[in-house]
């Protein structure tokens, strides 16, 4: 059986190292970058891809690195109450967040056939009859 050095210890401690700091960097935030909230036609509120409870949202936001001067753009998925909208915002704001901006609902985007074909939703109209026109 070999015997482990202290080099090779230290060695392996400095790699584990590098290797959860890395790992916990690419879920923060860059300085000037805006943090995207997402919150359904159900309600559940998600940021970076992984569902939020409410009231944990700010101190998400905040372990992620967003500061006073981060931009924080709640974006509707489909038809979600603006009073839930201003609600989250309001949450977000009362705990030092403060540059916060409800964005409008996103379009889907579909490829059919090779071609993108967006389909705007319901609530959204820009003149024309036929989605893929725009």
């Amino acid at each position: 059986m070999r015997k482990i050095t202290n080099a090779c210890l230290v060695l392996l401690v400095c790699l584990s190292m590098v290797v959860l700091g890395t790992s916990c960097r690419t879920t923060r935030l860059a300085p000037n970058e805006s943090a995207y909230v997402y919150v359904a036609a159900n309600g559940v509120v998600t940021f970076k891809g992984h569902p939020v409870i409410l009231n944990e949202l700010p101190r998400v936001l905040k372990a992620a690195g967003a500061t006073r001067t981060t931009p924080v753009k709640i974006i509707p998925q489909g038809e979600v109450s603006t009073r839930l909208l201003y609600g989250i915002a309001g949450i977000i704001g009362r705990q030092g967040l403060t540059r916060v901006a409800i964005m409008e609902p996103r379009k889907a985007v579909t490829i059919a056939d090779g071609k993108t074909v967006e389909a705007e939703l319901p609530d959204t109209h820009h003149g024309t009859s036929n989605p893929a026109e725009h």
